[in-house]
């Protein structure tokens, strides 16, 4: 598989990590706090949904590959927001091994609320 191109980098999206903060009840509540933007090749990867409860509730997983200019600062421990949905980074990858390209393995994950 040939090395992206630049031009092919035509979704921006946001790096960063969720946060736990208390609200003004004091409850937990989680944020995501950008650290950056890049430019992305966003691919989807693979989805599926499972059974949450017998009430016929339904939650949703995809896995999505980003494609960006190698950054050293993004790792597993962050999130992509994309499109106002959040990914987790499951695992970065360099592409063919070289530090030029990076690959962001994340999964979205989401519920029906029933």
């Amino acid at each position: 598989m040939p090395a992206p191109c630049i031009k092919e980098l035509d979704c921006l999206i946001a790096v960063g990590k969720m946060v736990q903060t208390t609200d003004a009840e004091g409850g937990l509540v989680e944020s995501f706090v950008e650290e950056q933007k890049v430019w992305a090749k966003v691919r989807n990867h693979t989805g599926s949904e499972h059974a949450l409860t017998s009430n016929g509730g339904v939650g949703y997983s995809s896995k999505t590959i980003f494609t960006v200019r190698y950054t050293p600062s993004i790792t597993h421990e962050h999130g992509v927001m994309f499109e106002g949905e959040y990914y987790d980074i499951q695992k970065p990858e360099l592409y063919q091994g070289k530090r030029e390209w990076l690959q962001l393995i994340a999964v979205s994950n989401t519920a029906d609320g029933r």
